[in-house]
This record gives structure tokens, sequence and C-alpha cells, in this order.
């Protein structure tokens, strides 16, 4: 069984291939991935408040700047 996030479990189930589509349209247009957009579903059905995580990897941080070159030493 394939590992999964602490305090999640995995559900699987079967969807008709139009509901399918529809469901993956509506969820990019809701900028979610199809999970996201499921449980979000699910989770407004059964009243709990769930927050998806945005679509895509999150920004990464920018590069720290180059260490400054220091100029040589005159020669004598």
């Amino acid at each position: 069984m394939p590992r999964h996030k602490e305090g999640y479990s995995q559900l699987a189930f079967e969807m008709p291939d139009d509901v399918l589509a529809g469901s993956r349209a509506a969820a990019a247009a809701a900028g979610l991935t199809l999970t996201a957009w499921i449980t979000s579903l699910c989770a407004e059905t059964v009243g709990v408040e769930y927050t998806p995580p945005k679509l895509g990897r999150p920004p990464a941080e920018p590069d720290p700047p180059p260490p400054k070159r220091r100029g040589r030493k005159g020669r004598s």
C-alpha cells in the first residue's frame, strides 16, 4: 500500500468517464487538482472547513547573491 500523509486516508472509487471529464474541467477552472477539488466538495457537504493547496509547486526562494570578490592587494 502506498504511503500517505499523516492524518489523511486514501480513497478509491469508480466514476463514469463523462463525470470524470467534467470534474477535471471544473477542477482546472478552479485552479485545483482533481483531488483537492473533490476533497473540497466532500468537506463542504459534511460541513468541515478545508483549504485546498494551490495548484503547482510553491515558488522557489531566490538564490542568495554571490559573494563579493575581493580585489587583489597591490603587487610590490
